[in-house]
């Protein structure tokens, strides 16, 4: 991405609704899927974040896991506001990491794939970086029908649909152990917001005001249906967890 969005991206990830929100969805994820796996600490676990950004999850995965936490990014934009919240960051790609083996019990790739133009690769990647009986969590933008000009000026490649994330996971030689849209609740409200702004470069947002706590609320709603594995039928993201075959 360019130098500016990643400042764009660090100034509104503690604050706006949707990265608060989508924090907490994602974090439900790892302890619901992660944590009942094992009886021991989690601290003793091996987490890989891949390409990680600005990472508004990064010290919450440092209280959770935090002696062999490790992010990997290739933007030196990135590394440098990763390096003022956290040490332990490489600039590098999943290539070479091949040499650990079957190293992380568990993988994050938030939002990313879609900025990778050989997905399958990466998605074959991250499953043979991963030990057995332990997960990749995953989540991509839904629907190329959505696409804006937000997913062109962030160089994406593509948005995904339930069908071909699994089909792409398949081919990787990945286990789907659970899969579903989200960010349904604020279905229209998306549709409307990509309506009125889709040709804009720069899309500015009131952040603090109610509004904004109003749709944070309505969104983080989703993790109480999420947590007792109730799936939405579609709208705006996919959240996958994967397993080895």
């Amino acid at each position: 991405m360019e130098k500016y969005l990643f400042q764009s991206l660090l100034s509104r990830e503690e604050k706006y609704r949707w990265f608060k929100a989508r924090k907490e969805i994602i974090l439900l994820m790892i302890k619901k899927y992660c944590e009942k796996k094992t009886s021991q600490a989690m601290k003793n676990k091996k987490i890989l974040d891949v390409w990680c950004g600005t990472w508004y999850l990064l010290e919450n995965l440092v209280n959770m896991w935090y002696k062999d936490s490790m992010w990997i990014d290739v933007d030196d934009e990135a590394i440098k506001i990763c390096k003022k919240k956290w040490l332990n960051i490489a600039k590098m790609n999943l290539d070479e990491l091949q040499n650990k083996g079957n190293e992380f019990d568990i993988i994050t790739c938030t939002d990313v794939l879609e900025h990778i133009q050989d997905d399958k690769k990466s998605l074959k990647d991250m499953i043979s970086l991963l030990n057995k009986n332990w997960l990749i969590i995953l989540t991509v933008p839904a629907f190329m029908f959505l696409w804006w000009n937000h997913d062109t000026i962030h160089h994406h490649y593509r948005r995904y649909t339930k069908k071909n994330l699994l089909d792409k996971i398949e081919k990787s030689w990945g286990r789907v152990d659970f899969i579903t849209y989200y960010n349904f609740f604020l279905f229209p409200l998306a549709i409307l917001f990509k309506l009125i702004n889709g040709k804009k470069r720069i899309v500015k947002e009131n952040m603090n005001g109610t509004l904004n706590r109003i749709l944070y609320n309505i969104f983080r709603l989703e993790k109480f249906f999420l947590g007792v594995k109730i799936k939405f039928p579609w709208w705006v993201s996919l959240i996958v967890v994967i397993g080895k075959k």
